[in-house]
């Protein structure tokens, strides 16, 4: 790997020395990064640092007469007017970014890595101004994969957290109106002692997920056992999974599951139990177990609409879970997540009622999605509607979780949707770490967390 030549290189002692004799012996076009160290340092060898992208390390001093600044520059596929001072802010030549590296010295790096470099930095938790020990490091980050690498385990273990979190903590106030929710919990929900335990939610520990998040991870274990998407597998884990008789499953789940012959003909029986609703029948069970489907890094909307009709068949289930998961999954490996107007168009593909309620979560109050109603409550697409407003509105994962959960209604499938969104956006170490802590059973997380990413192997080489 790059990576390993450089970082041979620079432990050996072995790194290149430019000279006026040497220069013309080296191809440079290749450069990706240039380091110059301010006029104080520049009796220091080594005051200009390149690196390459095909695991050279150049070093040169103008100062020491070795090289000359024009020479240098020559070779180099980079244009500077440099001063030995830097009395000020050299102007960026096209391609290039420049950061300050602090203490005088300053960084000129190919805009084809400056995303990544500045991710590198929070990754790090480095200001940027403190950078002059550390900058080679995270170019060489950069050019061998590790911090997208790293981004995307810290994404994908959002998604898988911060759905669990929504779950455990929104069971404090589903199902609860306003009325409700000022009598048991007057100051509100903002953490897991907060949940009042009455005879619904006494059932479980405080801190522990509903079946949410169970359904998820039935199909989080299928996809690692079988390294892909095996519909009849992920049906027979949640068909075991109900033999248990686990708590909070839903009726239209439950009924569908029920069947005799579910394991064989899952989404045959699926669809007859929809029919058998005259076509009525789009509760959110499906769009509540799909976060960990965006996580797949391809062929996610067919994935996603195969595994929501294992039990939920109505076209409003089916746009919903693929909306989502396309959402978690564009947060995830791309840099530009998909837009409003993406997601009409898929709703355009299964339902149009689903288009009404994707415009309603740009609303700026929660309040006008009326997540109360006892009528529409559990409904797949005001479970969607709630999860976008997340997206949309909410600047951090806190600020999201508790204005969801805070919300009522049923707020454990509504948060655990809305979370996972924001823990795609915003990563696992953005979750606070009391959310993290007072959640029981982190261990099953951390073996999803693993598995899925030792199967998806989360790495990408930045092209250069």
């Amino acid at each position: 790997m790059i990576r390993e030549h450089i970082d041979q290189t620079i432990m050996s002692g072995s790194c290149i020395t430019i000279t006026k004799d040497n220069y013309t012996d080296y191809d440079f076009l290749d450069v990706v990064a240039i380091s110059i160290a301010s006029g104080g340092a520049m009796g220091d060898p080594g005051a200009i640092v390149i690196i390459t992208s095909k695991g050279k390390v150049f070093y040169a001093n103008p100062s020491y007469e070795s090289i000359s600044l024009e020479q240098l520059l020559s070779v180099c596929p980079i244009l500077l007017e440099i001063d030995s001072k830097f009395s000020e802010r050299i102007k960026n030549p096209i391609g290039w970014e420049y950061i300050y590296l602090g203490w005088g010295n300053h960084l000129y790096i190919k805009e084809s890595i400056y995303v990544p470099f500045q991710i590198g930095i929070t990754q790090k938790k480095e200001q940027e101004s403190l950078l002059y020990n550390k900058w080679k490091e995270i170019v060489l980050d950069c050019l061998d994969g590790t911090i997208y690498m790293n981004e995307r385990i810290d994404k994908l273990k959002g998604v898988i957290y911060g759905q669990a979190i929504g779950d455990a903590l929104g069971l404090g106030t589903e199902f609860m109106d306003d009325a409700e929710m000022a009598q048991k919990c007057p100051n509100g929900v903002s953490d897991y002692s907060d949940i009042y335990q009455d005879a619904h939610r006494s059932r479980w520990k405080v801190g522990e997920w509903t079946d949410d998040t169970d359904m998820m991870l039935c199909i989080a274990n299928a996809l690692i056992e079988d390294k892909g998407v095996d519909p009849s597998h992920i049906a027979r884990n949640f068909k075991q999974w109900a033999e248990g008789e686990p708590m909070g499953i839903g009726q239209h789940t439950y009924k569908v599951l029920m069947i005799g012959d579910y394991v064989d003909k899952p989404q045959d029986v699926s669809k007859l139990v929809w029919e058998m609703s005259r076509g009525k029948s789009a509760a959110n069970g499906g769009l509540m177990r799909t976060s960990i489907v965006g996580a797949l890094p391809n062929d996610v909307e067919k994935s996603a609409a195969d595994i929501c009709r294992l039990t939920h068949y109505d076209p409003r289930c089916v746009g919903s879970c693929v909306i989502v998961s396309e959402l978690i999954h564009s947060l995830i490996y791309d840099s530009h997540p998909i837009t409003y107007q993406q997601m009409i168009e898929i709703a355009d593909r299964y339902d149009e009622r689903i288009k009404r309620y994707i415009s309603q979560s740009r609303e700026a109050d929660i309040r006008a999605l009326e997540l109360q109603d006892e009528q529409s409550m559990g409904y797949t697409l005001k479970t969607l509607s709630v999860a976008l407003w997340a997206y949309w509105n909410a600047s951090s994962f806190k600020e999201g979780l508790l204005a969801v959960v805070n919300a009522g209604g049923d707020a454990d499938t509504n948060a655990a949707v809305a979370c996972a969104i924001l823990g795609a956006k915003y990563g696992y170490s953005a979750i606070p770490q009391e959310y993290i802590d007072g959640l029981l059973h982190k261990n099953e997380l951390d073996i999803i967390v693993d598995g899925i990413s030792n199967y998806l192997g989360l790495q990408m080489t930045v092209g250069l």
